[in-house]
């Protein structure tokens, strides 16, 4: 504080300017840095919830291949059917890979390309003689719970990520206005810090001064202010 005295009014003045500059530039870096991690973290999930989209839509793909198969086994003709299933399913698979999910899916692409090969073959031979792929009904349940199991795991896997980036995009919207508040409160601390004794030196003379004319008003001439001029600065 000693310090702060010995500086002249100007002095402090830009000091207070300064202080305040400094105190906005550094709130202005934590809201863009705020602003470009939410980006960062908006863009995943949003990439996240449309590769959790077409995992869905790869699960009910591979539901309509199973109703085909059942289909086929009571006799019915489901050829045309079973070959539009089998290209959506593909399509789906494709739309997983696009979801930046390939190196992910490719354990399980396997499976599914196989349980939809499976069913083609099944509804072939159900069309062609019903009875005699009845027995092997059991079959359709196996592949598609091999198949269909690992896919829901993946969903799992993606569901949790989602969660858990949205908690992250949370936690920074959180922390951020935490930082902005404190540092805020700090800058605010020190403005006000260095503004109250200013305003005291500036306010104190002219109070005095104030008193020294009103004096002189009423006729005592020998009054002084009390002020002393400031040395020249070195």
């Amino acid at each position: 504080m000693s310090r702060l005295a010995e500086l002249g009014i100007a002095k402090r003045l830009a000091l207070i300017v300064v202080t305040g500059a400094v105190a906005l530039a550094v709130l202005v870096g934590i809201t863009l840095n705020s602003e470009h991690k939410l980006n960062q973290q908006s863009d995943l999930v949003n990439g996240l919830q449309g590769a959790l989209a077409a995992l869905n839509h790869l699960d009910t793909r591979m539901s309509e291949l199973k109703v085909d198969g059942y289909r086929a086994a009571l006799g019915h003709d489901v050829l045309s059917d079973v070959a539009d299933d089998v290209q959506a399913t593909a399509d789906a698979m494709d739309e997983v890979v696009a979801a930046d999910l390939e190196q992910q899916f490719a354990g399980y692409q396997p499976h599914i390309t196989g349980f939809s090969d499976f069913i083609a073959a099944f509804v072939q031979d159900g069309v062609a003689n019903a009875p005699s792929v009845r027995d092997r009904i059991g079959e359709i349940d196996e592949r598609n719970t091999e198949a269909g199991g690992e896919l829901d795991g993946l969903v799992d896997e993606v569901a949790k990520v989602i969660a858990q980036e949205q908690i992250d995009m949370n936690n920074t919207v959180s922390n951020t206005r935490m930082v902005t508040l404190l540092v805020a409160g700090v800058c605010m601390a020190g403005l006000i810090g260095l503004a109250v004794p200013t305003a005291r030196s500036i306010l104190g003379p002219v109070h005095r001064l104030g008193e020294v004319i009103d004096r002189l008003a009423h006729g005592e001439l020998t009054s002084r202010s009390g002020s002393r001029p400031r040395p020249p600065a070195r």
